[in-house]
């Protein structure tokens, strides 16, 4: 099939190839990524519905939504001194992408806060980074508080370029004394999207389209690194659509998954043990023989690959349906340990699920780029990616270096700049065979008994 958005080009791997190197050919600051992102101003960036309604935007028709509200934020923000950074306090939704590039492009770093952690914890980061302004989708902060509905009243005044924020920091979750504040540059992310461009050519996967779309379901919190990156940036800088649920209930997003017939979805493990438990009940619910059968099926899609995605498509059809239908292409966990169990399961089934691997601190850094379902059922995270570099240290810990990680990480008040050719130590427990890596844990998670 044709594909009919990819900026003119007979593939999408020319196309790939194009968008990078305009990229490598500009200062890699947030003007230049936002100028990048919004370049295909005809794709469909936006796809949510409601009720019988079904709402499209495109990436021209985004982007002027963006620019029209960059002079009332900075109207908002005018007593706060230029390139200082604003925090943003928001549950997804359609509109937090614009709130986020326009305080970007009002010339404002922004701190992306945890919608997850507690008031305590954001009034303490708020306190010790000197944060005095913050936009928010509801909740007030003892700092001056702007909501977002002030925020998106298109301005009267014409939009005035200026240089952009220059820092984009998320926050890590934990408790009040070990949460981390971690801050990408434009050079950063630059070198995040190399990566996601290197995945393209090396797993074929991850580039399939349906019906000539790729469309991505914007399941995880943009709030967080994961979702941010691997979800908005890897699939957003090459223009491709976003697909909103309008809440969380399962039922809700299966709908929104079939009706706008979405491609990709990446969630957490314990999202993915939840779906492949439920589905397990309910073949069970059908009796001895539809289990046997199912897992013949199942194991013989897993032996024979390809060819076995193919025989099996009817007859797991039932099985796709009642989860996310046939237009999905690839399925991605990542952030803790899954069990191999529910990884044979989504393979089995005739999807391509694989795992990820990704910090607060060092961005997302692998993913299993294999099309082989006996490699990915291993529940590799891959090896890392072009610009980054592992190693296992001596207690079993994934090392990190490269220049995807976080500029510098703040905590408590104190600012640590990154140097690229330390090791980060991730506290995760690794191991490495032939040249794929495996999470086994972390290590703050053991406990040591008198015996060790």
């Amino acid at each position: 099939m044709r594909l009919n958005n990819v900026h003119g080009f007979g593939s999408i791997g020319k196309y790939v190839d194009y968008k990078i190197n305009k990229y490598a050919a500009m200062e890699k600051s947030f003007d230049s990524l936002f100028e990048l992102m919004f370049d295909e101003t005809d794709n469909i960036m936006i796809e949510s519905s409601k009720g019988y309604s079904f709402r499209k935007i495109t990436y021209g028709e985004y982007k002027q939504k963006i620019l029209s509200i960059t002079p009332t934020v900075a109207e908002l923000l005018r007593d706060c001194p230029h390139g200082e950074a604003v925090g943003l306090y928001m549950s997804n939704s359609t509109d937090w992408l614009a709130v986020f590039w326009a305080i970007l492009a009002a010339g404002h770093s922004v701190l992306i806060m945890n919608t997850r952690l507690s008031d305590t914890v954001l009034e303490g980061v708020l306190s010790d980074c000197k944060i005095g302004f913050v936009i928010s989708d509801g909740k007030r902060f003892s700092v001056k508080t702007f909501t977002v509905d002030e925020v998106l009243v298109p301005s009267e005044a014409a939009y005035t370029p200026c240089p952009f924020g220059t820092e984009v920091v998320f926050m890590s979750s934990g408790t009040t004394d070990k949460v981390k504040l971690c801050a990408y540059t434009g050079e950063n992310f630059y070198y995040q999207v190399l990566d996601s461009a290197r995945i393209i050519k090396e797993c074929p996967k991850i580039k399939r389209h349906y019906e000539g779309e790729l469309k991505q379901l914007v399941l995880l919190p943009l709030c967080h690194v994961f979702g941010f990156i691997a979800v908005y940036l890897w699939f957003g800088f090459f223009s491709r659509t976003f697909v909103f649920p309008s809440d969380l209930n399962p039922d809700t997003i299966q709908r929104t998954v079939k009706r706008h017939k979405v491609t990709h979805i990446f969630a957490v493990p314990m999202v993915w043990e939840k779906v492949y438990s439920a589905a397990s009940r309910k073949i069970a619910q059908r009796g001895e023989k539809t289990v046997r059968k199912f897992n013949f099926v199942t194991r013989a899609v897993n032996r024979l690959g390809p060819i076995g995605d193919f025989l099996a498509k009817k007859p797991l059809s039932e099985v796709r349906d009642g989860l996310f239908g046939d237009s999905i292409r690839f399925l991605i966990t990542g952030g803790s340990n899954i069990s191999h169990e529910a990884v044979r399961f989504f393979n089995g089934i005739g999807y391509h699920f694989v795992n990820g691997y990704g910090m607060t601190e060092i961005g997302i850094t692998s993913v299993e780029k294999s099309t082989k379902k006996r490699i990915v059922n291993t529940a590799s995270i891959g090896a890392p990616f072009g610009y980054t570099e592992y190693s296992i240290g001596g207690d079993g810990h994934l090392l990190v270096r490269g220049k995807t990680r976080a500029a510098r990480i703040m905590q408590g008040g104190i600012s640590h700049p990154t140097d690229y050719d330390e090791w980060f130590d991730t506290d995760d427990i690794m191991r490495c065979e032939r040249g794929r890596y495996y999470f086994d844990g972390r290590s703050d998670d053991l406990i040591v008994l008198d015996d060790g």
